[in-house]
């Protein structure tokens, strides 16, 4: 009789422990994760403190995803995801592209055939090493005889030009050869050729060189402070090489250029300007102003002016 009370006293006390064990089984894999609930215990737990919490962190890691997949895709190479959150924003930090300086060691720059690799190759080296490789400017290069000596004379005289920051503009129209510096000035030049033919047609084409020249002064100068910038950024040597390159081909397209055509030229320019200083992040003491669109509507007034002088 006692031995059958005991034995069901066992059973009982087996089943009590299986009970436990099963509840406590369960608390933990809702606390810890390892249990997964199922879409109606999802829902009725959306309300509860553990619930909202849940629901923030899936958003959360949704907009992060957002936010940084499109950047990783954009440049892949050059950036690197920080996966330390601070401040709940994702840190992105651009991986620096160094130049490599060996590249055109002991190269002359202009003895290299192709435009670009001609550009990069000064930007490469110190003010030192370019005044020891030959002056010869992009558009001299194909010139020869007497043509290819004023075109290097010019160039040189721009070059000191850039040294005269207060006098700049004066200093190019004095070495172009152009009087003052506004439409009445240089149309009066020809007034007194008119009714004399050649020489009034001479003098029109005359003008028309020199405020080209004018232009290219501009262009040049452009070109010329990227340069000074001396950055060591492979990137940046890139985007100063391709707009320099741009500005030599323009410099040729000005010279075979109609009158009619050489405003949308310009306006080129200025757009393309605009978009290399955004892309370069320059620093805000840097002037951004160009002149372009001024000397445009200049050149334009000049030639219209002088071309109805008959």
């Amino acid at each position: 009789m006692i031995f059958l009370k005991m034995k069901k006293l066992f059973i009982f006390f087996i089943i009590f422990l299986n009970f436990i064990f099963f509840n406590l089984t369960f608390a933990v894999g809702v606390g810890g994760g390892g249990y997964i609930p199922s879409d109606n215990q999802r829902k009725q737990r959306i309300n509860t403190d553990e619930g909202r919490e849940e629901k923030r962190q899936i958003n959360e890691f949704k907009i992060e995803k957002k936010n940084v997949a499109p950047l990783q895709r954009e440049n892949r190479e050059n950036i690197i995801l920080d996966k330390e959150k601070r401040g709940g924003e994702i840190k992105l930090e651009k991986k620096e592209k160094k130049i490599d300086e060996g590249q055109y060691k002991n190269k002359i720059c202009s003895n290299l055939r192709d435009l670009k690799e001609r550009i990069l190759c000064r930007l490469s080296k110190d003010k030192r090493e370019l005044e020891e490789e030959p002056f010869l400017p992009e558009e001299c290069r194909t010139l020869s005889g007497v043509k290819k000596v004023e075109c290097l004379k010019l160039y040189k005289s721009f070059n000191k030009c850039f040294h005269q920051e207060k006098n700049l503009d004066s200093c190019a129209l004095k070495n172009i050869g152009l009087r003052g510096n506004n439409v009445k000035e240089w149309v009066k030049e020809c007034q007194d050729k008119k009714g004399k033919g050649k020489l009034l047609d001479q003098c029109k084409e005359n003008l028309r060189n020199k405020l080209l020249n004018y232009l290219k002064f501009y262009l040049y100068y452009l070109s010329y402070r990227l340069e000074e910038i001396r950055s060591t950024n492979q990137d940046e040597l890139t985007e100063i090489a391709e707009f320099i390159s741009f500005i030599e081909t323009t410099k040729q397209k000005l010279n075979n250029a109609k009158n009619e055509e050489i405003g949308n030229i310009i306006d080129e320019v200025e757009q393309r300007w605009q978009q290399t200083i955004l892309k370069l992040n320059l620093p805000q003491n840097f002037n951004k102003k160009s002149n372009l669109v001024d000397l445009k509507s200049k050149y334009e007034t000049t030639i219209n002016t002088v071309n109805n002088l008959r």
